[in-house]
C-alpha cells in the first residue's frame, strides 16, 4: 500500500521553520498550485508557531511511503 503526504515548510515570525502536512495531496498537483496556496495560506494568519504567525512559504515535499505487510 502506497501513501502520499504533502509537507508544506514556511517560515514564522522569527525566521524559524514550521511545517504542516496534509495526506492524500492530488496526484496532478503543481508546483505553482502548491506555492499559491502557500501564499494564501501564510496570509489568512490564523497559524502561529511558538515565535509567531507564518509569514512565507520556505519549501514544499511530497513524500511517497510504501509498505509491504507480511502475513504470519
Amino acid at each position: 500500500m502506497e501513501k502520499r503526504k504533502l509537507i508544506m515548510q514556511f517560515l514564522d515570525a522569527a525566521n524559524k521553520a514550521y511545517s504542516i502536512s496534509l495526506d492524500n495531496p492530488r496526484e496532478d498537483l503543481t508546483q505553482e498550485e502548491i506555492y499559491q496556496a502557500m501564499t494564501n495560506l501564510a496570509g489568512l494568519d490564523v497559524f502561529v508557531s511558538r515565535n509567531g504567525l507564518l509569514t512565507a512559504p520556505n519549501k514544499a515535499n511530497i513524500v511517497t511511503t510504501s509498505t509491504t505487510e507480511i502475513e504470519f
